[in-house]
Parts: C-alpha cells; structure tokens; sequence
C-alpha cells in the first residue's frame, strides 16, 4: 500500500492524533487538510533519516525487517516475531512509539501497515549508511566450488568404505582426520569444551564438514545404521542435480540448522544479499558487523561478533556466496562470481 492509500483508510480521528503525535497542527478540521500535513510531514526525508539513525534496538529491528516484507500488512505476532528475544518484552512501547511517529499504521482491528514509498526509503538508507565501507574491486573472481567437489568426495568415501559409527551416531576421530585428508579445504578436528546450535553433530565435526554432512543427511543421501550407509536410489537421483540445485540445498540446510541459535538468520541473508548486491564493489568487514550486530543477540559462549564473523561471514563464503578480497590489513566481503551470475539462491522462500 502506498501512503496516500494508508491514509485515506484511516478515520478522521485517526488522522487527528497522528498530527498530534508528530507534532504538527492538531488542530485542523478538513480530512484533506490532515493528508496534505502528515504527507508533507512524511516527506521530510532528513528528518526521518536522523530519527531512523537514532532507533532504540527494537525500533530497528521492527522497522528494517518490515521494508523487507512483501505483505501489505502484518498482524501483532508476526511484528512481534520481527524482534529478537531480549527485545520481545518491551514490543508493545516500541509499537505505539512508531505509530506515534507515523512509521508503522493500524489497519484493521489488529493489523499494521508501512508504506511502500517508506520501505523503498529505508532500502535506499542502509546502502547509504553502509556506503563509507564500500571500496570498488575487479570483477574477476574465483570461481571453485569447493564445498560441492567435498560434498561428492564424501559421498564417494561413504559408498567405498561404509564408516563404522559411534555409539552416538558419529565418525570416528581416526576416521574423521582421513576423511580431512581427502578434501580440497581441510578443518582441523573441534576442540572446544562446548559445541552444540549448529548442526546435528556439531560437537564432533568442525565447522563447514558438520554442515556437509547435515545436508547429505537431512536430503537423505546417507543413513546412520551401525555403520554409515549411501541411500543408493536417492544419490543416484542426487547427481542428476545442477550445481545451482545442490548449493541451493546446502543454503537451505544451513539456514534451518543455524537458525536455531541465530533466529533472524533468514532476514540478516536478505539484508547482506541487499548490501552486497552492487557490482564490483566489496563492504568491510567491520561495516557489515555494524550493520548486522542489532538483529543478533549472544548465544552461550558465541558473543555477537564472534556469531557473525564465524557463523555467517564463514559459512556463506564456505558455501561460494560471498567472496573475500583482502585489502591490507583488512577483509571486503561481495557477492561471490557464481551468486553475481546468475542468483542461484532464492531468498523470498526464507523468512
């Protein structure tokens, strides 16, 4: 819905407090009169600009993630779903101040609405902000595929070997390290006193293997008996898949595992993908930190930073997204070559 649609829907009552709340003349009486100020009001695009850099953490969450949403509207709960935990007590406050300040308006009996023209200008004040962290690159890029010549090398190790497993279901560490040996990237074995969040045997595999496995085990193409078994019929069908369709797969199963300790994990992708999407240009890694850091909370001993550099800027360049270029001292992060190509990976099914 677009603003003047917004507005006229609303009773002229309404439309009087709105005037009020924003601190314009209360006192007009003509229904188009009242429009025409909240119009003029919502118009001022360096009064606005200030007051969204100037959000308390729950008025960001709320209003970043609405301009992402394709819905007209959206009822309480899901707006409610919009806020991470730690901000969940204090919606109710965060709603009414962004009523009051004509971000977001009650439609209905218990559903809210934001503008288009307002979502589109809040897209275009993330790129703006995240713009000082820009730098332009080459357009060459590298363009392996790592993750997907892993993913069959172990499927491959699996169907000759049938690895004997654990009592709880899992590699042997003997196993494992061989298993390293074979891969085009090689992860040390985790040793960490705690390793749970992230996977299905996330405490016994390191990082970017753990997630190999899941997606071979949630598509179905292993099973876990007394020892490791391929799903023939499944894994023959598997291969006739593009390389699009298996990093498609790999985003998917990353998404469902680590969202688990990381909620808003769908939404943060989207915002990235938005942020990344410039050809030719790379944002720093701190830039991105910054940006990301209000839609994540601490998980045990995963403090914000350590979540987005380890859980998500490594793990979507480990799955050919983004792409690293180091200048100096410092790491960019862009859309990798393949995503830039062709967008293999659907983001609209996410949330």
């Amino acid at each position: 819905m677009n603003v003047m649609e917004v507005l006229l829907s609303l009773p002229q009552k309404d439309l009087q407090n709105l005037l009020e709340t924003m601190k314009v003349d209360s006192n007009v009486r003509s229904r188009q009169h009242c429009i025409e100020l909240i119009i003029r009001s919502l118009s001022n695009h360096e009064e606005r600009y200030n007051r969204y850099r100037r959000f308390s953490k729950g008025e960001q969450q709320l209003v970043t993630q609405m301009s992402f949403d394709l819905r007209d509207c959206v009822n309480r709960y899901e707006l409610q779903g919009f806020l991470t935990p730690g901000e969940r007590a204090g919606f109710s406050n965060t709603l009414r101040a962004l009523e009051n300040g004509g971000w977001f308006f009650k439609i209905g009996r218990d559903t809210w609405t934001m503008p288009e023209e307002l979502k589109q200008r809040v897209r275009k004040w993330l790129l703006a902000i995240i713009e000082e962290e820009r730098v332009i690159i080459p357009g060459d890029q590298d363009a392996s595929l790592s993750i997907i010549d892993d993913l069959y090398t172990f499927m491959d190790c699996v169907e000759e070997k049938g690895f004997i497993l654990t009592k709880q279901k899992t590699l042997r560490k003997n196993d494992l390290a061989k298993l390293q040996q074979s891969f085009t990237v090689r992860e040390s074995l985790p040793e960490e006193q705690w390793r749970f969040g992230y996977g299905r045997h996330f405490y016994h595999y390191p990082n970017r293997f753990s997630l190999l496995y899941d997606v071979c085990f949630d598509e179905g193409w292993i099973r876990e008996s007394n020892s490791l078994e391929v799903d023939s019929p499944r894994w023959i069908e598997a291969q006739k898949l593009s390389v699009t369709s298996v990093l498609t797969r790999v985003l998917q199963t990353y998404l469902n595992q680590y969202r688990r300790a990381i909620p808003k994990l769908p939404f943060i992708f989207k915002l990235l993908y938005h942020l990344l999407k410039t050809s030719n240009t790379a944002v720093s890694e701190e830039g991105i930190i910054k940006t990301v850091s209000p839609f994540i909370e601490p998980y045990y001993y995963d403090d914000v930073e350590a979540i987005i550099r380890e859980r998500i800027l490594t793990m979507l360049r480990d799955m050919h997204v983004f792409h690293i270029v180091q200048i100096g001292n410092e790491q960019f992060y862009c859309l990798s070559a393949l995503q830039r190509k062709s967008t293999p990976f659907s983001i609209k099914n996410f949330s």
